[in-house]
């Protein structure tokens, strides 16, 4: 979602309801009585109406409160935003407080324009597939982050399982590593040329998530922007310094697992989208990992190169010419559950963080592991088109 001022107006209850409703031109609610769930709450906006990220037509978004009352997560329901631009929205849940860290940040995805007059209250990590090209050219005071060291292989209960997420010990001694502290507000860039780029930026994005660090967000078009943009590099070595990262939590909402795609199979409200290049989904190719061609039984397909633009810079497209895309190709935002899964849990990253992210859909979900870890056991059904 994107962050947004606002002012939340005094509430009443309304008759026959569980609910209240804001009073336009009632007094103030208190400071530290964000919506609670069941709330109808007035949102007055000052100046012109917001660009609003799709998702809101009937799904649970997330709006971020930080005038008027502490900052809070608050789940929205439903909206209306009549022309005097006040919206009046059912709250469904609060999600907890946001950290000093994360109010620095604007939302989950950040431009140029605003990292160059913020780059000294964030952290740039620069995810690199290649190392070597960090020290060539790079966002002044970056953090390098070799894509290689970003998951993991594991044996888990007897079975071997490549790239997929690291234990929390792992992923707290690369971040530390890093440069990463537990207070920092961390911005993720990539070279930003491609979609591929933006994948493991947004992989990075989703590992942080899950171990609990919220105050964190994208570079749109990552370093190809910011070099398009007249933004200078700094070359040679970098500064190398220990944070103190910690993984304070796991959040097993985000992901999902083998066992429970399989529980899932066929069941009402859940869909499965497969965010690899066609050729894949259909059986005509297949990565070395995944021991059978096809996709999972039921899936959609959404290739993640559409969420980007081709040339570069690869800016992350319009969440609302998205979401009407991904409904062309099959997607029900209203669905119970959303998986996203790729071959390994890489690429769908990317189409999590516009769902989850951009889109405001918390019901999606990330299969780690995706096709690999699905066809490590050969019992699991497997939709091949193309066979005979």
């Amino acid at each position: 979602m994107r962050h947004l001022p606002a002012e939340c107006g005094a509430r009443a209850r309304c008759p026959g309801t569980g609910h209240h409703r804001g009073d336009a031109a009632g007094d103030r609610g208190q400071a530290g009585e964000p919506g609670l769930a069941g709330d109808v709450v007035l949102i007055r906006f000052r100046g012109a109406a917001p660009g609003w990220s799709a998702g809101q037509n009937g799904t649970v978004s997330t709006l971020m409160l930080t005038e008027g009352i502490p900052a809070m997560r608050l789940r929205i329901l439903s909206f209306a935003m009549p022309m005097s631009v006040v919206a009046v929205c059912i709250v469904t849940g609060v999600a907890g407080p946001v950290s000093a860290a994360e109010q620095r940040l604007p939302g989950p995805l950040v431009d140029v324009a605003w990292l160059q007059q913020h780059l000294d209250d964030v952290v740039v990590l620069d995810v690199r597939r290649d190392p070597d090209q960090f020290a060539e050219g790079r966002i002044p005071g970056a953090r390098l982050l070799d894509w290689s060291a970003v998951r993991d292989d594991r044996i888990i209960d007897g079975v071997e399982f490549q790239m997929i997420l690291p234990e929390p010990a792992t992923f707290e001694g690369l971040m530390q590593a890093a440069g990463v502290d537990s207070g920092d507000a961390i911005v993720v860039t990539s070279p930003g040329k491609a979609a591929a780029d933006v994948t493991v930026a947004a992989r990075v994005l989703w590992q942080l998530k899950y171990f609990g660090h919220d105050a964190v967000a994208l570079l749109d078009g990552g370093t190809a922007a910011w070099t398009g943009e007249g933004g200078a590099l700094e070359t040679g070595e970098a500064a190398s310094t220990e944070g103190d990262f910690r993984v304070l939590t796991e959040r097993p909402e985000l992901l999902v697992e083998s066992q429970g795609v399989l529980d899932r199979l066929g069941a009402e409200g859940v869909q499965l989208i497969d965010n690899r290049p066609q050729p894949f989904f259909l059986g005509l190719e297949q990565e070395d990992y995944v021991y059978a061609p096809g996709h999972i039984p039921g899936a959609i397909n959404i290739p993640f190169t559409l969420n980007t633009e081709v040339s570069a810079p690869a800016f992350i497209r319009e969440p609302d010419d998205l979401l009407a895309a991904y409904r062309t190709l099959g997607l029900d935002p209203a669905a119970e559950e959303l998986i996203a899964y790729c071959n390994s849990g890489h690429v769908s990253a990317l189409t999590w963080f516009v769902l989850h992210e951009l889109m405001g859909l918390e019901q999606a979900r990330l299969y780690d592991g995706s096709m690999h870890a699905w066809t490590l056991d050969e019992t699991r059904p497997v939709a091949n088109p193309l066979a005979r």
